[in-house]
Formats: structure tokens, sequence, C-alpha cells
């Protein structure tokens, strides 16, 4: 009984059991809300100063997501969200809208779009409060400057959503868009000027200083993608080129890049540690350098992902308590299905955390095997290892939701890794030295340099053989490349533990002598 009072699978269960037996009423939800998340805190830190078991912290882990999702869900139950039903007599009429632009304003083969909150609608002279969400389609050859935030006034037709894509029109779904709106007219009404507001208003005055210093077009819209995550010039022809290569989480800012300027940052404060606090005054500086960096990138949610997860290990290294990396995944993704439960299912969220989980969990065995061989076979391997573990964890999504996989995702992230590590820190250096232009030049030069080689690398690879595995249509031979791949892995890591073995001789792992019979 001690044991089962003493383990996080007896404590967390317990606030699961509490949750489904109070979950009736918002009231009820406010307070189960709290309890858990105190509950889930205290046990975090509990856990911190006393180790458990590799095996209790993949349970916990498991079960703090399930903690996570399910309070979420109830969260989200607590709040009414529109159903479409209120747009059901406006199908086909043409309408005056007055609504908040809810999304980035982004092009596509039909125009340019976003997601538009409504306020009220206006028809035959006559005003109605309304909620609810649309998809907006803006009049062809426009030129749309309107932005997130931005409260306009749309004359059209309301029609119910229609998409050749069942994973897009679920998506739509879920965030409770059941019409699209073809705007025939717009006007201006006003902006609404809050923290997103004014991190976004950041993004683009920086894009603007930066684009002096990233080259022609293609390496201006890559370079801007990558250094300050401005997708808006971003070409589809570059995003598929970097999407079949297995390349596309480059071009979005990610953890990949905010975990290089974690690390540039760490080694560039180290000689804090000669002086008296210097340790917490180096996590304190960096802490706050991470969310300056999400203010200036417009706080996209891929950043914010990252960036609480970072910022987690900051705490936890500043209050000097133990954890675990798999604690810090659980905290981090509780903290965002608390804030936003309808997180849970965005694409984008079960990427991050799938890839995280499976480069913090199955990786370090992965390291292991390679952890005696020399430093080149190691970083190479490293490398391999990363790439092989996201990617593997990441499949089941990919392969459901987009339909397809990138044959050589190995072989270009092999080739990229040093590549996109120069292309993201020289970029950010660029950033931080926009005052000095001479400088800003030079480390734009070479950020330049390295977008044009990413661009000949992803553009080589997609040349290759079959170098995309399509549900609807497989291809052996892609199929077949796949798995030589994975075998020529396979090959390596048997190669590797056989040789150990070997060195041993006829010892076993205590130096105990066997002789041959």
């Amino acid at each position: 009984m001690r044991f089962f009072s003493q383990s996080p699978f007896f404590k967390v269960s317990l606030s699961l059991l509490i949750g489904i037996i109070f979950l009736k009423g918002s009231f009820h939800l406010w307070i189960l809300s709290a309890l858990i998340l105190i509950l889930f805190l205290w046990i975090f830190i509990r856990n911190g100063k006393n180790q458990r078991a590799p095996i209790w912290e993949i349970i916990y882990l498991i079960l703090s997501l399930v903690c996570g999702a399910f309070l979420g869900g109830g969260l989200a139950r607590s709040h009414s969200k529109p159903t479409g039903e209120e747009l059901i007599p406006y199908e086909g009429e043409q309408v005056l809208l007055l609504g908040e632009i809810d999304s980035p304003v982004k092009k596509n083969a039909y125009g340019e779009k976003c997601f538009l909150q409504i306020a009220a609608i206006q028809q035959d002279d006559e005003l109605t409060y309304c909620k609810g969400k649309v998809l907006l389609y803006f009049p062809r050859g426009q030129g749309v400057t309107y932005s997130r935030f931005d409260s306009i006034w749309v004359k059209g037709s309301i029609r119910k959503v229609k998409s050749k894509y069942p994973s897009y029109l679920s998506y739509l779904h879920k965030k409770g868009i059941t019409h699209c709106l073809f705007a025939s007219d717009t006007h201006r009404q006003g902006s609404r000027k809050g923290p997103l507001y004014w991190s976004q208003y950041a993004q683009k005055y920086l894009s603007a200083k930066l684009v002096g210093f990233l080259g022609d077009t293609t390496t201006q819209s890559i370079g801007l993608a990558i250094t300050i995550g401005d997708k808006e010039n971003l070409s589809p022809e570059i995003r598929e080129v970097f999407s079949h290569a297995g390349a596309s989480h480059i071009l979005a800012i990610s953890g990949l890049h905010v975990g290089i300027i974690y690390l540039v940052l760490t080694s560039i404060l180290s000689f804090l540690h000669a002086f008296r606090g210097g340790k917490k005054i180096k996590y304190v500086l960096i802490l706050l350098s991470l969310q300056a960096y999400m203010f200036i990138t417009g706080a996209s949610p891929a950043v914010v992902r990252a960036v609480i997860m970072f910022s987690t290990i900051l705490i936890f290294q500043l209050s000097s308590l133990r954890y675990h990396i798999l604690n810090v995944v659980a905290l981090s993704a509780l903290v965002q299905l608390v804030i936003h439960p309808d997180i849970l299912y965005e694409v984008g969220f079960q990427l991050s955390y799938l890839a995280v989980i499976g480069i913090v969990w199955a990786y370090p065995y992965f390291e292991k095997i390679f952890e005696e061989e020399s430093w080149l076979v190691k970083s190479f391997m490293a490398t391999l290892g990363v790439s092989l573990f996201a990617s593997l964890f990441t499949a089941p999504i990919i392969w459901m939701v987009f339909g397809q996989f990138p044959t050589y995702f190995l072989l270009t992230n092999l080739l990229l890794t040093i590549v996109s590590f120069i292309t993201v820190l020289s970029g950010f250096v660029t950033l931080c030295l926009l005052w000095y232009s001479p400088l800003a030049a030079l480390t734009g030069w070479i950020c330049q340099k390295s977008i044009w080689l990413m661009v000949c690398i992803c553009e080589w690879v997609i040349s290759l053989p079959s170098p995309l595995i399509e549900v609807r249509d497989v291809d052996p031979l892609a199929l077949l490349l796949l798995a030589g791949q994975l075998m020529l892995v396979v090959a390596c890591v048997v190669w590797v533990k056989g040789k150990k073995r070997g060195e041993e001789g006829p010892f076993d792992s205590k130096g105990i002598h066997f002789q041959k019979k």
C-alpha cells in the first residue's frame, strides 16, 4: 500500500478519478482544473528531488499527457463553441458582415484567404449580432493589405465550406468553421492592438529591415521564414521542394531553431560561471532572450511550444531541482492544453511532441551504442539518429494527414545538418547586427550562400528516383529505397555491437574467464 501511495501512477490516477466523479458542471470544472494542476505540479517537484526509475518516468509522461488532455477537454466543454448553425439562414445570400481577422492572410491557388471571427451580420438593413467563424476568400487580384486583428466590413455570399481533402475539412470543423465567405468588397474598420498585434508588428518591422541583407527573392523568402518566422513570401514551389525532400521543418521556426539559439547563448554566456551566482544570471539572461525571440517572431504556435519547453528546463535549472526531460515535455504540453485545449487536435502540436518524445526518449539508447567510437563516427550517427527517431515517431501522422512520406528523409537531413545550422546561426546574428550594416552585410551574405546550398541539396534529392511514397499510389521502388536506408542503419548498429562483443573476448562483463571445453 505504501508503494502505491508514493508512486506517481497512484497520484495521477487519483486525480483522474476525482475528475471523472466531479465532471458535471462548469463550476466544478474550474475547481477540478485548479486541483489537478496543483496536484500535478506538487508531484512534479517531488519527483525532481527524488528521481524515479526509467520505467516510472515513462508511465509518468503518459499519465501526465492523459491528465492534460482530460483537463483540456473538460475546460473546452465549459465553453460554448460556435457550431455554424447561426449561419445556415444566410447560406447563398448576399450579406454585409463585420468581423475580425483571426489568422494570417495566406495565398493559395484560389486567391488569398484567412479566418474571420464574426461580430455582426447586416441583411436587408437589419443588423444582427452573431458569433461564429468563417473561412474568408478575398477578391482575386485585390492585393490584400490586411493583417491579423484588423476589423473589417465584408460584402459577399456565404456558402457551406467544401474541400477535396477530408483532413483539411475535419481541421476546419474542429475549429468551428462550417461556412466560407466569398468577398466581393471589403473595408477596414480598425485594429485591436494587443500583445499579439505588437508581436506581429515587430516581426513585420524586422522583416523589412532584414530583406536588404538576404539577396534575391528566393533567398529572401527562405531567410525571412527561417530567421524571423515570416513565411508570407514563400512560394508554393519552394514549399513543395522542401516538403518532398523531407526538410519542410527547416522552413518553420520550431524546436530546431530555438535549440540552436539556446546552445549558442549557453556557449557565449558561459564566462559568467567565473562569477558568484553567474550560472543563475546566465539562465535568467537566456530565459529573457528566448521570450524576446518568441515576441519578435510573431509568437507562432510552434515557437511558443519550443520556448515553453526550453523555459521549463531553465526554470528547473534556476531552482536547482533534479528533473527528467520527459517530465519537462509533459509539463509543457499540460500548460498548453490548459490554456488552449483545442491545440490537441492541431497537426503541428502532434508532430512537435511526437518528434521531441522520439528524440529525448528513444535516441539516447541509439547514441549509447556509438559512445566509444571516434568523434567523426559519433557525430555522423548522432545526426542520423536524431533524424531517424524524429521521423519514425511522426511518420504515422504525416502518412495519415498528408498522404505522403519522403523517401530520402535520412539523406536530406544528413546533408542539411551543418548547412541548416550555419543558416540559422548566420540569420540570427544578422538579426542582432541590424544596427551595424557592415557586419550585418557579411553575416547576411553567409546566410544567402547557405540558403542557396540548401535549395540545391533539396532539388538534387527530389531529382533522385521515386522521391515520395504516396498513400494513393504506393511506388514499390520508393519502398525498396526507404527499406534499404533503414537496413543500412540497422547494419551499422549490428556491426558496432558485434565489434564490442569481439573486443570483450572470452570474458564476461565482470572479467570472469570462461574456459572452452
